[in-house]
């Protein structure tokens, strides 16, 4: 499947939906999610808008670089900003 900006390669893995583990949160929540979770989220049936905010934090060593695979890529009109150098 090809995008826009996003293209998936491989196989689309197959999952069980019943490993999902259903959470309520309250209005105005915080919820924190690393990379490597498996996550989803359910159509929004209420009439009220659901906002969602994504931030990546990635730690990269001096020798190291950003995958080219990763579906998250800069380009010529947005570069990472960097929050800190050691």
């Amino acid at each position: 499947m090809k995008g826009l900006s996003l293209e998936f390669k491989g196989k689309k893995p197959q999952i069980n939906n019943l490993k999902y583990i259903p959470i309520e949160c309250e209005s105005g929540s915080l919820i924190l999610i690393h990379g490597n979770v498996l996550h989803k989220s359910e159509k929004n049936t209420s009439n009220y808008q659901r906002n969602v905010y994504a931030f990546h934090l990635i730690d990269l060593e001096e020798n190291e670089e950003w995958g080219n695979t990763n579906w998250l890529q800069e380009n010529k009109k947005y570069k990472f900003p960097e929050l800190f150098k050691n």
